[in-house]
């Protein structure tokens, strides 16, 4: 199996409904299995713009050099904090699995996976 060298990868798909729990289970733990040290997702279809503003308030966080745990966290409070996107199934679905990783510097962001899934 091939090494994967990064620290976060992301999974984002706003058409989640064709992807059931054991493919993201599997698909979770080959990506760790393969060297990704956290692997971020979403339990359901999430709006695409409430997805952005999630992963651009993750993505802020990381670079102020907090750790992956505290940036989603900060992230969804930003989200449910807009009143468009104050519902939980707009930000109460991301996880992340593996390793409470920070970035080093800031060029870790270029070692960040950011993968779409396409639609069948």
């Amino acid at each position: 199996m091939p090494e994967i060298e990064t620290n976060t990868i992301i999974i984002v798909d706003d058409r989640a409904a064709r992807i059931n729990s054991d493919g993201v289970v599997g698909l979770t733990r080959a990506l760790l299995a393969a060297g990704a040290k956290c692997v971020l997702f979403s339990l359901w279809p999430v709006p695409s713009e409430a997805s952005r503003m999630c992963m651009k308030h993750f993505y802020t966080a990381m670079l102020q050099g907090f750790s992956a745990s505290r940036a989603l966290s900060d992230s969804m409070k930003k989200v449910q904090g807009v009143k468009q996107f104050s519902h939980p199934s707009n930000w109460a679905g991301w996880v992340l699995v593996g390793s409470d990783v920070k970035l080093s510097s800031k060029v870790g962001t270029l070692r960040f996976w950011f993968w779409s899934i396409p639609g069948a």
